[in-house]
Formats: structure tokens, C-alpha cells, sequence
């Protein structure tokens, strides 16, 4: 009987081991790992300069509210404050002769006659200032001086029947081609005026800004007495 019992447990073992010990072991996976890329945006602070300066077109209407808003001060006395600007380019010439004589070796005397173009360019957008203003009925002048010698002026006018009109350059035009336009006295002399064909004008340095502003009250009654 014992004989019987360890035959069926050697059996037994060896089925356990069949089964389980000729098991094909699982293949290993091998798991690679996902790199992700990150992107970093870094904002750097950039200081940004402050806004340019505003230069409007000068107008009558502006000079009426330069006029307005300091009526204890004449504007003739106030108009050298603010900064004008010169919209266009300038170019005045002229010829003239001149003599440069004087005595010579051995007793002689020399003429010598220097025949001289002078030649002033006013850039565009060269600053000015404002020397005098006059006004008529009909328009406006102001004489702008863009140089240290404050004798050296041009004369811009504006139709004082025209509140938006701009303040063109002054001058006597003459008959001619290209760029020549006519003549004008600049510091006591006479010289031919140059222009592009848009005709130069001045600007003022001005700021602009709009401010809502509400007036608001309650009426508290009256009482007659």
C-alpha cells in the first residue's frame, strides 16, 4: 500500500514539474523612455524710450488759443517760448562782387574784384525761433530766426481768414524753372530762394491730450424769508 502511495506522489512531482518547469519564460520588454523637449520663452524687459516729440503744423487758430489762455501776457512777448520748426528744405543763393585791393611790391597799388556766391541751406526739420509777430486783418506774419544772428530771419505767413491754414514761407515770385522760385531778404541782402515743389512751412512743438471731466451738484432748495 505504501508502495502505491509513493509511486502516485512521484507521479505527481514529475507532472508539477513538467508543467511548470518547462514553462517558456516571458521575454523581457524593454521600456524606453519618452524624452519630451521643453521650450522655455523667457520675456526680457526692454526699456522703450519715450514717445517723439509731437510738431503740429502751426495754424491761426492754434496762435488764437496761444493767445487766449495767458490774456496778461501780449503774445509778442510770449511767442520767443515756444519751438518752431522748419517743414521743407531752404536753399538761398546769390552773386555778388566784391574788391580786395590794396598797395603792390615796388610802389604799386593792386585791384583784385571777387566775384562771391554765398550759398545758406536750411534743412528740413531745423528747429527755429520766433522773433516778432504782426497781424492784419487780412493775415498773420512771424519772422523765425534759424540761426544765432538773430538779424538773419524768413518770414512766414498764414490767411487770417483761414483758422486751419498753414504758415508758408514768404517771398516774391518770380517767373522761372525747377527748383528757383523767386527771391527774398534774408539779414539786409537779397537772395534767390530754392524749394522742392511743396512749399515750406512751420510746425509747432505741441502736446494734445483730452481729459473727460463731469460737473455734477444737487440742488439744495431755497426759502424765501
Amino acid at each position: 500500500m505504501k508502495t502505491i502511495r509513493f509511486f502516485w506522489l512521484i507521479l505527481c512531482i514529475f507532472a508539477i514539474f513538467t508543467v511548470f518547469g518547462c514553462k517558456t519564460p516571458q521575454p523581457v520588454v524593454k521600456v524606453e523612455k519618452e524624452v519630451v523637449e521643453r521650450i522655455v520663452i523667457r520675456e526680457v524687459a526692454v526699456e522703450v524710450e519715450g514717445p517723439p516729440e509731437t510738431m503740429m503744423p502751426l495754424t491761426p487758430s492754434i496762435l488764437q488759443r496761444l493767445r487766449d489762455y495767458d490774456d496778461q501776457t501780449d503774445i509778442s512777448e510770449r511767442i520767443r517760448m515756444y519751438q518752431f520748426r522748419l517743414f521743407g528744405r531752404i536753399s538761398l543763393d546769390r552773386e555778388f562782387v566784391d574788391f580786395n585791393d590794396g598797395p603792390d611790391d615796388g610802389g604799386g597799388v593792386r585791384f583784385e574784384n571777387l566775384y562771391i556766391r554765398d550759398n545758406i541751406i536750411i534743412r528740413d526739420q531745423t528747429d527755429g525761433q520766433a522773433i516778432a509777430i504782426r497781424s492784419t486783418r487780412n493775415e498773420t506774419a512771424l519772422q523765425l530766426c534759424f540761426e544765432d544772428d538773430s538779424r538773419l530771419q524768413l518770414v512766414f505767413y498764414a490767411d487770417g481768414n483761414d483758422p486751419d491754414g498753414f504758415f508758408y514761407l514768404d517771398y516774391t515770385p518770380t517767373a522761372g524753372n525747377g527748383d528757383e522760385k523767386g527771391t527774398l531778404v534774408y539779414g539786409g541782402d537779397t537772395y534767390k530762394v530754392k524749394f522742392s515743389d511743396r512749399r515750406p512751412y512751420i510746425l509747432i512743438k505741441l502736446s494734445q491730450k483730452f481729459t473727460d471731466q463731469v460737473n455734477s451738484r444737487t440742488a439744495m432748495g431755497r426759502k424765501v424769508d
